[in-house]
């Protein structure tokens, strides 16, 4: 699957957004280049576009359908990074301030824990990845029969693994 990324602001392009059948184009020539499916979606503030082609499950076989969801596992962490790099580039995010500046009693140790730290994988913070107990929660939270539960609480309560800013501190940035 081919996902597909467009910038986060809410200014439309100077260029007009892809009609429907560009967007088809797109999508059949992705997957005439042998991906099982594409989807996309494009918002310019003023409409909305989506195009689906292919196979969301290559063992059911079942078409992929443009109101599809889906996990986009560790590639949110680079989303994330870039949206953040945006607004440092818009003078609205500073990667030296502490995470209490934009989350004040959030995030545990955040007065000590800059942005570039998290962005950088310094930050200390748990990574609920390698907890089995987070899992299990995560699994009833997806099915639907347990309560929501974020991955901050859920690292506020383990604790920090290490000194920010160590290298090699964790490998998962808050942001996923």
């Amino acid at each position: 699957m081919l996902l597909v990324a467009c910038s986060s602001s809410l200014e439309k392009a100077a260029e007009p957004a892809p009609d429907g059948a560009v967007m088809d184009e797109v999508a059949q020539q992705v997957v005439g280049a042998a991906v099982p499916g594409f989807m996309a979606r494009i918002d310019d503030g003023g409409g909305v576009e989506r195009t689906a082609l292919g196979v969301a499950d290559r063992e059911t076989d079942r078409t992929i359908q443009a109101a599809d969801q889906f996990q986009i596992g560790s590639i949110a962490k680079a989303f994330m990074a870039t949206l953040c790099l945006q607004l440092v580039d818009e003078g609205k995010v500073d990667l030296d301030a502490s995470l209490a500046e934009y989350l004040p009693g959030v995030v545990p140790n955040g007065k000590k824990i800059t942005v570039r730290m998290l962005l950088n994988h310094t930050s200390g913070l748990f990574d609920y990845i390698d907890d089995d107990k987070f899992w299990a929660s995560w699994e009833r939270i997806r099915s639907g029969s347990g309560p929501r539960t974020s991955c901050l609480r859920w690292r506020s309560r383990m604790g920090p693994i290490s000194s920010p800013g160590r290298a090699g501190a964790n490998r998962t940035p808050a942001t996923s």
